[in-house]
Order: C-alpha cells, then structure tokens, then sequence
C-alpha cells in the first residue's frame, strides 16, 4: 500500500515537472515570436528611412533631362516636378481655412503613389531689376529737360499766354515729380539690397516613377519605356494638380529647360544670380552644374576684399564727412567774430585791463572800462548818425529823381507833336485861304 501511494506521487511530481517545462518552453517561444517580431518591423522601419534617404539624396543626381523628365540610374528612375504657388492662409476666414484644410485632407486620402515635398531657398538679385529702371529714368531725365528747356524758352521769347505759360508749367512739374520719384524708389530699393539678403521661397512636388513596374512585364526597348514613363508620370502629375486646385494651391509642371534652372540653383545657391546657367549648358552641358561654384576659400578671401572695400569706403566717408564739418565749424566762427568784432575787441580790452590792474591800479583800471564803454557808445552814435545821413541823401536822391521824372514828363507834354503829311497839307491849305481872305480885306480898305 505504501508502495502504491509513493508511485502515485512520484507520478503527479512527473506530470506537474512536465507541465511545467511545457509553459516554459510556450512562454519562451512565444518571447522569441515577439523579439523577431519587433527586429523585422526595425529592419523594415531601418529600410524605410534608408529608401527615404536615397531617394532624397538621389534627387540631386541624374544621368539626363528629357521629355521634362529627370532620368536617374541608367534609365530605371523618372522625375517629373511639379510647382506650386498658394495663397497666403493666415490672410483667409476661417471658412476659407476649413475648405482648404478639407481639401488637403482629400489630396492626402487619394494619393497612391510616392511622393517627394521639396522647397527651395533662393536669393533675390535685384540688380538686373534696377539697370533696367535706371535706363527708364534715364529717358524720364531727359523728358524732364526737354520740358524745362520748352518752358525757358516760352518765358525768354513771350508771345504766350498765360494759360498756356501755366500749363506747360505744370507738365514741368509732372515731369519733374515722375523723375524724382523713379529716382527715391530705385536709390530705396538698391539700399535695401546692400543691408540685407533677400530670398524667397520656391515649393516643388516630386513625382517618382521606377521602370520595374514596366520590365517586369515584358521586354521593351529603351524608347518604348521612356514614353510609358512619360505617360504615367504625366498622368500622376496632372492628377496632383487637379487635386491641388481644390486647395486653392495652383501647380504647373515643369518643362525640360526649368527642370535645368532648378537643378542649375540647386548646384550654385550662391552664384546662381550672377551666373547665367543657360550660357554654361551651352557651353559644356551639364557638367557646368558641378563647376561653376568657386572654391570656398576663394569666395571667403572675395568676400574679405569686398568687406574691407566697404569699410574703407565708409571709413574715407566718415573722415571726410568729420573734416567737412570742422571746417564749417571753424567757418561759422570766423563769420561770428566778423560779424561781432567789436564785441570781442572789448572782450580783449577788459582782459588785458584785468591782467594789468595791479600796475594801473583798481581806480584807474574801472575808469579805463568805462573809458571803453563811452567810446563803443560814441562809436555806435557816430554810426547812426552816419545811416541817418545817408538815408537822408537816399531821401533827397529819390526826390530829385522823381522831380526830373516829373519834369520830364511835363517837357514832354509841351514838345509839339509831329504831323501827318496829310494833315501838313490840310495846314497849308487853310494858312493859303487864310492869306487871300487878308489881301481881300486890304483891298476893299484901300478903296475906301
């Protein structure tokens, strides 16, 4: 009986020791399952970001551009680019800004193919800008003066009226206001080009396009793929511009010779408005991408030389500038002591009596500054007497002169007046009656 009751236990110590190893080796299964679980979704995540990476990276490299496509690794990828322009959302109501953001939502919700954001920095070189406006202002001159000339010559000739006078008078100041004003705006803009760089912003969507989908299945030439490609890639592309539309984001697709432009800024941020890519892809292709950026300790000893240019101008500007002003200065001081020379004469005076007091003694040294001030009195008596005699010989001179003008006026009011001939004739014939109506008279008396 013993016997059997110790079989039984060491049977149920088999079967417990036997359940237990089989929950181990369930649990640790099942924590292998989880760890290789969680080591694939890293691998993928890991490749995920790889391809995302590449495929960013890889952006920048191309074998050619064709058909407005970027071809890349030998004819297996294809780009086309789209840009976008939007509107302003912080300017919109709120209205506005639920329909564009439901609208962004469903461009999001319909997209079935990759896509890549990318934005691009550039400068703004308004150089170019303002040569152009300075020829305009130039020509705005020379109407200026053409005009200021016709006036001068209508006021030196005459013969004009005054409705006319005036309004050439204003087509002068018309003129002349347009040509001060283009000249403000042009000076404004180039100084606020120099304190400050400005950029701008530029939004692109990428659109890839991988030719396995095509090679896997079937075989087709070089050109039948890149028109498949083209075909597809346009047809995403004017898919995304539709769908951008209803975010009130208009888009465009690049051509051939922008997708270079881009590319071409993309290479040279920093040169890219001084250099004219179209020049350097004729000249060299697309090689000229890679070698129009100087080196950087070159464009560091540039910018050097154009920094100490600049504060040794602004530097020779303020000396200058100092220089000019003490000289103004010692100008208007030596024109203040002209002016109140005698001033300062008594100034010296009563310096020279003060150092010399104790020789001259105090009394003598007081009565000698009041000595100074009886002659500035009398000098300034001698000169008012001499404005008030010669305002009176002024008086007397206007007088006689506009006695002789009287005069002159009444000699030629008494000077006789010069006849007509055919008023002479009317004299002669009347003094000859007259004559012959005197004989008569003597006649008749005679005969009496």
């Amino acid at each position: 009986m013993d016997n059997f009751i110790e079989l039984v236990v060491i049977g149920i110590i088999i079967i417990v020791v036997i359940l237990i190893a089989v929950l181990v080796v369930i649990t640790l299964r099942e924590k292998a399952q989880k760890n290789e679980g969680k080591k694939k979704e890293k691998v993928d995540d890991e490749l995920e970001e790889k391809k995302a990476q590449k495929s960013i990276f890889k952006f920048m490299e191309f074998d050619t551009i064709e058909d407005n496509m970027i071809v890349q690794d030998g004819g297996k990828r294809y780009l086309m680019v789209i840009e976008c322009k939007g509107v302003n959302y912080d300017l919109l109501s709120g209205v506005e800004r639920n329909s564009i953001e439901q609208g962004f939502i469903a461009f999001l919700n319909t997209l079935k193919f990759e896509i890549q954001f990318y934005v691009q920095t550039r400068k703004v070189n308004l150089m170019q800008s303002t040569m152009k406006y300075r020829e305009r202002l130039k020509t705005y001159e020379m109407d200026m003066h053409e005009e200021e000339h016709r006036y001068e010559e209508m006021l030196r000739i005459g013969g004009s009226t005054k409705d006319e006078i005036l309004r050439e008078l204003k087509e002068v100041t018309k003129k002349r206001n347009l040509y001060e004003y283009a000249r403000d705006v042009i000076e404004n803009t180039e100084q606020m080009s120099e304190d400050s760089d400005l950029t701008t912003k530029e939004y692109y969507i990428v659109v890839p396009y991988y030719t396995d989908e095509i090679t896997s299945a079937g075989d087709y030439d070089k050109r039948e793929i890149s028109s498949m490609a083209f075909s597809e890639l346009y047809t995403r592309a004017q898919a995304l511009v539709s769908a951008l539309n209803e975010c009130d984001v208009r888009g465009r697709i690049l051509n051939s010779q922008q997708l270079i432009e881009l590319l071409f800024i993309s290479y040279n941020r920093e040169q890219h408005d001084t250099y004219d890519f179209e020049e350097y892809i004729s000249q060299s292709g697309f090689d000229s991408f890679y070698s129009v950026t100087e080196d950087v300790l070159k464009r560091r000893i540039q910018a050097l030389d154009e920094d100490i240019a600049r504060k040794a101008s602004d530097k020779a500007v303020e000396a200058y500038r100092r220089v000019n002003k003490l000289h103004e200065e010692m100008r208007k001081a030596a024109e203040d002591r002209e002016r109140n020379i005698e001033e300062y004469i008594d100034q010296t005076a009563d310096a020279i009596i003060d150092t010399q007091r104790d020789v001259m003694g105090k009394y003598k040294a007081e009565e000698t500054k009041r000595e100074i001030r009886v002659m500035n009195e009398e000098r300034k008596a001698r000169i008012a007497k001499k404005k008030a005699q010669e305002a009176e010989k002024l008086k007397a001179k206007n007088e006689s002169e506009e006695l002789k003008i009287e005069s002159d006026g009444e000699e030629k009011k008494k000077t006789k007046r010069v006849l007509t001939p055919e008023e002479k004739l009317r004299r002669a014939r009347i003094l000859k009656k007259r004559k012959l109506l005197q004989e008569r008279e003597a006649k008749k008396n005679g005969e009496n």
